[in-house]
Formats: C-alpha cells, structure tokens, sequence
C-alpha cells in the first residue's frame, strides 16, 4: 500500500496545493495533526477537499494547534483516529492528537496520562492485525525527531514508554518541524514528516516490509 503522510499544514494552504500538484495519486494520506494554527472546521474541510484529489481515503489526528471540536468533527465524519483503531489493507492503525502539556498552552494539550490511556484504547481494536501502526501528533521523547533547534527534547515520555512496551512496527508523527527525519526505537520506525508549511512530507509503502521516503 502506498501512503502519503504529512503533518503541519498550519493553514499553508499555497504550500499545501504546491505539494499536492507536483505527486502522484496514492492508496491513503495520513495526517498526523496540526491542520490549522487556531484555526477552524471550515479551515479543515478546504484543506481536506483539496487532499481529496490524490487518494480515496484520509486518516488524520489533530495537533496542538488545532482544537478539540476539530478532532470532534473529523471522527464524526470518519477522518479521525484519536482513540480509535482501524483496518487498512494487511495493517491496523490507531492514533493520538494533540500534545502533551506545556508551558506554551497551545488550543489542544492532554496530560500525559490521558495521551497513553488514549492511544491504548486503539491500540486493543487492532490487535489481530500482524502489522501495526500508530498515528500520532507528538514525537516520542528522546529521539532525533523531538529534539528542538537548541537541543532540547520535547517529545512524549508517555508515548515513548507506550513504544517500548508494545512494538507497533511504525510510529508516524510531526509537531517539532526542525526535527524531521527517521528514527528507531527497537522494532519500531518512527517517522516526523516534516511540516508541508515548509514544504516537507513523506511517502510510506507498507508491504512485507515498510519503506520510507522523506521528500520536498
């Protein structure tokens, strides 16, 4: 299956259809948050219609950015995986948006505890599948790519816990745009795509192996 994952459009709409118009049609996009920066339903609906146009089925959690009532709106109309697990192809995903708590108080942020509790709720609806992925805003605490511009790591040690413990093959992410790249913890590939507000994703073929492309 041929996936295109992006996180980060920050309302980039320009940015968005740049991208979008020089690929390729695929199976699925993932989007792993961060649609809008305080920005709205209506907002979310242009930028989804236009991602439309190169697959048939999206799959998305929200960001910091973003609000709850958007995370509301896109598991209503099928989108979104925040505390939920699906099927797709030979793989089951399952996601978590937002970000943990800062300093910062951006619109969306969930206490550590509530981001495990509800990645483990969609973690238990896909655990026939041999192949799993998780979908998620926040990066894993730790790894190269939670590590800010002055060195500092700002991932989730929630969500990296939840790695360690359960193996999910891929773990697709974004939120701190400096720190994209590939990383391993154990058995599992994580990946931040980058933020299409800088002109960034990532192409994912999961088959009996899984093989990422960081593109621009």
């Amino acid at each position: 299956m041929n996936i295109f994952a992006i996180s980060d459009i920050h309302n980039a709409e320009n940015q968005l259809l740049k991208i979008l118009n020089s690929t390729r049609k695929y199976d699925c996009v993932f989007v792993a948050g961060d649609f809008t920066t305080h920005g709205s339903i209506a907002d979310v609906k242009r930028e989804l219609s236009e991602i439309q146009k190169i697959a048939p089925k999206i799959y998305a959690v929200t960001g910091n950015m973003d609000s709850s009532a958007i995370d509301s709106w896109l598991i209503q109309e099928g989108y979104g995986l925040h505390g939920i697990g699906i099927h797709i192809g030979d793989f089951g995903i399952c996601g978590v948006s937002a970000a943990p708590r800062s300093i910062l108080r951006t619109p969306y942020e969930l206490d550590e505890d509530t981001l495990l509790d509800t990645l483990q709720k969609g973690w238990e609806m896909i655990q026939d599948f041999p192949l799993k992925v998780v979908l998620a805003h926040t990066p894993p605490f730790g790894t190269k790519v939670d590590k800010t511009r002055s060195g500092i790591h700002v991932g989730s040690k929630a969500l990296r816990s939840f790695i360690e413990k359960n193996e999910p093959d891929l773990y697709i992410c974004g939120h701190i745009h400096e720190a994209r790249g590939i990383d391993t913890i154990g058995k599992t590939t994580v990946v931040n795509c980058g933020a299409v507000a800088d002109g960034f994703f990532s192409l994912i073929e999961i088959g009996k192996t899984i093989k990422v492309e960081m593109c621009e």
